[in-house]
């Protein structure tokens, strides 16, 4: 698990918690609260820090090996 780099907070901006962060990876821009994920599943908000999930090894080997057929 690694902290993201791509991301804002967003605590007390309006209707959000605290501990709430935008992820700035990709044009979905999810707004995650504390102890969620976002929609890709693999960046998790925790203590209003956003991390990446690493996500199984198999599931990206797979996609990888498809690129190839």
């Amino acid at each position: 698990m690694k902290e993201c780099r791509f991301y804002q907070k967003v605590d007390g901006e309006g209707e959000y918690a605290s501990n709430t962060v935008r992820c700035q990876l990709c044009p979905h821009c999810c707004v995650i609260l504390e102890g969620k994920h976002g929609k890709c599943g693999s960046r998790w908000n925790f203590n209003g820090k956003l991390y990446s999930v690493a996500v199984s090894y198999t599931h990206l080997r797979a996609h990888e090996t498809d690129q190839y057929l």
